[in-house]
C-alpha cells in the first residue's frame, strides 16, 4: 500500500499536512480492512522516511488495531526502510 500522496491530487485541491495524514490514515485502515477480508496473512505499508511523523502515527494506530498481531518497521529493497510490514489475524 503506498500511501504518497499524487501531485495531481494536491494540486487541484490545496491539502494541508493535517488533512493528508488523516486521508493516509484512512487508507491504511482501509487496507487493513480489505486484506482480512481478502485472507492475507500481511500487507506492507509505504510510508517513506521523512521525518517521521506518518510512519509514528500508523505505528500508533496499528498498535491498537484489533486485526493486527505484529508489525515493524522493515527494509525492502526497493523502499529501504521507508515501509512497515503488518502481520494480520
Amino acid at each position: 500500500v503506498d500511501l504518497h500522496l499524487e501531485k495531481e491530487a494536491t494540486t487541484k485541491h490545496k491539502i494541508d499536512a493535517t488533512e493528508a495524514l488523516f486521508l493516509q490514515l484512512e487508507q491504511v485502515e482501509r487496507s487493513i480492512d480489505a486484506a482480512v477480508a481478502s485472507r492475507k496473512m500481511e500487507i506492507r505499508v509505504i510510508h517513506g522516511i521523512g521525518k517521521g511523523k506518518l510512519k509514528a502515527e500508523i505505528h500508533k494506530m496499528l498498535a491498537k488495531h484489533p486485526q493486527v498481531v505484529s508489525f515493524e518497521n522493515d527494509h525492502h529493497i526497493r523502499y529501504g526502510w521507508g515501509s512497515t510490514l503488518i502481520k494480520l489475524f
